[in-house]
């Protein structure tokens, strides 16, 4: 979330959205005040703890992206993911491809299968590597998935959801058998499952998702799955509350949900049916009292690591998973903020463009190799990824 968006418009008097804040705090002061149950963790939000970097991290690698005609990344990067030490990007450029870059950064291929014949897509909008079968699977937001090999060279088949489906934004593979898909625009329940050997629709479930919902910045715009140890998670981005997709019910069971007492932020708290810039300045109002905008949402096998925005600011949080133990902070007291756009159990990563190094890295915290790429990167480079490795 980025606050010159806030001010897009200046037609909406701005007594009129304090007012309307001040209605929705007054109304909803208590709500979920107390929230209940095993998963509830309580967060102090006026908390602000001193953390290190070395707290967590026992040495951080710098990977700049190598920049050739071939390999430039736009502006807008959907979806990146690490499969077998190699990096995918989804890049939006003319309906998408996805460009491949080695562990070290250097480039690899570019995938490209946009067209109208046999294995082709219109708008590449999600992709990954299957979790059962290794193939690479690419999903076309108007409602196929492209499967090939590993490599993407080769086609095996296309799956096709029925035609009252009229479009799709994410996915992930459930089971085997079974896709899980997420709609925001889609009519009443927006998560729905599809069983391949069935070739239809076997559940859906995610109706608490106004409409206007989807006119509002607290929708969200990355991906709300991620998988842990072959579990299936689901998160909301306006709330921070992570969800555990059961494979053999379909239902989402509660992960982690967080407390912040009269500073939560639900749903009900919007204001319904206004317009885009009405939205635009009511999100930054909503952030000097409400805890929301979580993202990116990831976790490994020990930290659930997040950043969100409260008092129009954002924050990051890292939970011990071991122990329930956290911290919420601004930044790292070496300077630079903490940023998570990827997990693993090796390492959290960040994904910057060259003039936002600052936000997640200082010179002064690399040893001498590292400093040397960080030295070697310019302003038209491609974006660089930083690896921090925990301890």
């Amino acid at each position: 979330m980025k606050t010159n968006f806030y001010f897009m418009s200046k037609r909406i008097p701005l007594f009129l959205i304090l007012i309307l804040f001040s209605a929705a705090c007054s109304k909803h002061t208590n709500e979920q005040a107390a929230r209940k149950g095993d998963k509830v963790i309580a967060l102090d939000i006026e908390q602000n703890d001193e953390v290190s970097i070395k707290d967590y991290f026992s040495h951080i690698e710098f990977i700049p992206l190598e920049t050739d005609k071939r390999s430039v990344l736009g502006q807008n990067i959907k979806k990146w993911l690490i499969y077998k030490g190699n990096f995918y990007f989804l890049d939006h450029r003319q309906g998408g491809l996805i460009v491949v870059f080695d562990s070290k950064g250097k480039f690899i291929r570019t995938i490209d299968k946009k067209g109208q014949g046999p294995g082709e897509y219109s708008v590449l909008y999600d992709f990954s590597f299957n979790r059962f079968t290794g193939n690479l699977e690419l999903m076309d937001a108007l409602c196929y998935i492209h499967i090939y090999d590993e490599s993407g060279d080769t086609l095996k088949e296309t799956i096709r959801l029925p035609k009252g489906e009229q479009a799709i934004h994410f996915y992930t593979q459930l089971t085997p058998d079974i896709y899980v898909f997420f709609n925001k625009y889609r009519e009443k329940n927006k998560l729905f499952f599809y069983s391949i050997s069935k070739q239809e629709i076997i559940s859906e479930t995610y109706s608490d998702w106004p409409d206007y919902m989807n006119e509002t910045p607290f929708g969200g715009q990355d991906t709300p799955f991620h998988i842990l140890n072959d579990t299936v998670c689901f998160y909301e981005y306006y709330s921070g509350d992570i969800f555990t997709i059961d494979a053999k019910t379909m239902e989402l069971q509660p992960r982690y949900q967080f407390d912040f007492g009269e500073h939560n932020f639900t749903i009900s708290k919007i204001p319904e049916n206004e317009t885009m810039q009405f939205y635009l300045k009511f999100s930054f109002y909503v952030t000097e009292k409400y805890v929301t905008f979580f993202s990116p949402v990831d976790e490994n096998s020990n930290y659930y690591i997040s950043r969100f925005y409260y008092k129009k600011k954002a924050k990051q949080v890292i939970l011990d998973k071991r122990n329930k133990q956290y911290k919420i902070f601004n930044a790292f007291k070496e300077g630079f903020q903490c940023m998570p756009y990827y997990m693993d159990e090796e390492a959290m990563y960040a994904f910057v463009p060259p003039n936002r190094l600052d936000f997640v890295v200082k010179p002064e915290v690399l040893d001498e190799e590292n400093l040397l790429r960080y030295k070697s990167v310019q302003e038209d480079s491609n974006p660089v990824i930083i690896k921090y490795y925990f301890k």
